[in-house]
């Protein structure tokens, strides 16, 4: 559901929901994330972010919504929500590579925005406190709603395969018709092009162990599709995530590798 939130009026709402029962059930947003903030795209990436229950007691199911602050105006909007299903007692979990598009929750803005976590936003369990539920993350980023389409379309565009692979990877971008495999085609490719994309690839503790730079074509006169190689056949087999950024660093898309 996405919901439009004056942030004052969020938080008294956390002040005046009852606490009845006897649930040591404290649910707060934890203290280690880091997120990609918006490109020309409009997706956050979470990249990771702590959910941790304070309490003794275990939590069933409940929701985390992504919310974003306009600096100027002090209202916030709720731009995505997950479902968990439960915490232990006085524990930690961690979500992972979520991508969320402010796109598309209507009526957001241009402004100046800070993301935000609000733990069990519904009040589907109930607490000991639910004055911690919501904290801002470092950061501020300008959003405009106008600036959306050409790199929203690049980015439905990307594939990378075969996927699991045994490290021979290749990034196709359509441009027209269905994807095909070439073997010739790679970063001094022979596309008339000037724009640039970066690919990143990532272990699952967060080290980089690729990253290279790829001239992409927008003006292919032949239709055909622009395919580069990623070369993963030094890394142990496992799961990977890749980054696919603009050549000004904006985030276009990203994805999970798997080598075996």
């Amino acid at each position: 559901m996405k919901t439009k939130i004056v942030l004052l009026a969020l938080f008294a709402a956390f002040t005046c929901f009852s606490n009845s029962g006897t649930a040591q059930v404290d649910l707060v947003p934890g203290i280690n994330y880091s997120y990609n903030p918006p490109g020309a795209n409009g997706i956050i990436q979470i990249v990771n972010m702590d959910v941790c229950n304070n309490g003794a007691s275990s939590a069933g199911s409940f929701d985390v919504a992504l919310y974003i602050y306009n600096t100027g105006t002090h209202n916030a909007y709720v731009v995505g929500d997950t479902m968990l299903s439960g915490i232990n007692g006085n524990s930690c979990i961690t979500i992972n590579n979520w991508n969320v598009n402010i796109n598309n929750t209507p009526g957001v803005p241009a402004g100046t925005y800070q993301p935000g976590e609000w733990v069990n936003s519904k009040h589907m369990v109930t607490e000991t406190d639910t004055t911690n539920n919501a904290g801002l993350f470092s950061g501020t980023w300008t959003y405009s709603p106008d600036g959306i389409n050409e790199i929203s379309a690049l980015a439905k565009s990307i594939s990378v395969y075969p996927n699991p692979g045994n490290g021979n990877y290749e990034l196709g971008i359509r441009n027209g018709g269905a994807l095909t495999s070439s073997s010739n085609n790679n970063s001094s490719s022979n596309y008339e092009s000037k724009d640039k994309i970066n690919v990143e690839v990532y272990t699952v503790l967060g080290e980089k162990v690729y990253s290279n730079s790829f001239n992409i074509s927008q003006r292919d006169p032949f239709g055909q599709n622009s395919i580069f190689s990623i070369d993963l056949k030094s890394q142990p087999n496992g799961v990977y995530f890749y980054k696919v950024l603009a050549q000004d660093g904006t985030f276009i898309t990203s994805g999970k590798l798997i080598k075996q």
